[in-house]
């Protein structure tokens, strides 16, 4: 089973596009629902950065997690890619009806396949010891999601 999943980290940047346009078929529920039961460590957000001494963008939003929580996919969609993680698993793009790609990870344990039409509040996999990011784009640009979590469009 581990093979099968390198595998798939491997080749996940190879098949994006063919899924990626097939995002309308799935169902676009939403739950609105934080996508783990954990706080926010680190909003999205601009921050002093400690050696360069400069304001640097951090993209995402950090949760305060331990290993194996339950992470659940915020709205549906098509899972269009998995990224290895530097410290093992991998993290997983999940792109919705109106465009927008909502990034999970790094997670432990997942059984998605390229492809899968995933339903909101599906189980996209277990955490790892290292906090859990949510990543959101929007026509090409990073997004907050806790805005997106609090019912902004």
């Amino acid at each position: 089973m581990r093979f099968y999943h390198i595998l798939a980290v491997l080749l996940g940047s190879l098949i994006i596009q063919p899924f990626g346009a097939f995002a309308r078929e799935c169902p676009a529920v939403s739950t609105k629902a934080s996508p783990v039961d954990a706080a926010i460590q680190r909003p999205f957000g601009y921050r002093m950065h400690p050696i360069l001494g400069k304001a640097v963008l951090h993209p995402a939003l950090v949760f305060s997690t331990r290993a194996g929580l339950a992470v659940r996919a915020m709205q549906g969609g098509r899972l269009i890619k998995f990224e290895a993680a530097p410290d093992g698993g991998g993290f997983i793009w999940i792109r919705h009806s109106d465009g927008t790609e909502l990034r999970y990870g790094p997670l432990l344990a997942s059984a998605l396949r390229f492809g899968a039409c995933v339903a909101a509040g599906a189980w996209l996999g277990e955490t790892m010891p290292a906090p859990l990011t949510l990543t959101m784009r929007r026509e090409g640009h990073r997004v907050d999601p806790k805005r997106w979590l609090e019912g902004a469009p």
